[in-house]
């Protein structure tokens, strides 16, 4: 190959390379621009337990706004909260409970089933594939979530069971 080649060769590669980086900056720096966020906010209060508890141990609260839409398929995560509760923090009658926050994007063409879901680990954080033990809470039934509301933020309050309940 000529000199000649070897160089207009190299050029081409460049603006090849050049269009590439140009294509992603613009579809990852544009795409924010077109997004809407959403604010989803609550009160996470316990059920069945007779008497308030303080956590004993400094425990770790999950909250995830899903979009459960498809039948017989994973539910898809848009958008959750995570806190690590300090020991002393108050569950069950006479605690004003556990507030959340999630700020994450508003899906663009909204499907007809979202929900939100919460799980307490008391005195442990969750990594890997165990993500409950017994002593924890959940939410054990479907906390829906009218997306197509005007509101911001969108307001749902969840209700946890104790693990085993």
């Amino acid at each position: 190959m000529s000199q000649m080649n070897k160089t207009n060769m190299a050029v081409l590669n460049l603006y090849i390379k050049l269009y590439a980086v140009a294509l992603f900056l613009a579809t990852v720096l544009v795409s924010p621009l077109n997004s809407t966020k959403m604010k989803l906010t609550g009160k996470i209060t316990v059920s069945g337990l007779e008497e308030g508890i303080s956590l004993g141990e400094e425990s770790f609260l999950k909250v995830e706004l899903n979009d459960v839409s498809l039948m017989d398929a994973s539910a898809v995560m848009l958008g959750k909260d995570e806190q690590s509760l300090p020991v002393g923090t108050k569950l069950g009658p006479g605690s004003e409970g556990l507030n959340y926050t999630i700020v994450c994007e508003k899906p663009e063409n909204l499907g007809p089933a979202y929900s939100v879901s919460a799980v307490l680990n008391v005195g442990w954080k969750p990594s890997g594939e165990e993500w409950i033990r017994k002593g924890d809470y959940f939410t054990d039934t479907v906390h829906d979530v009218d997306l197509s509301e005007d509101s911001d933020p969108i307001v749902a309050d969840v209700v946890m069971v104790h693990y085993p309940k």
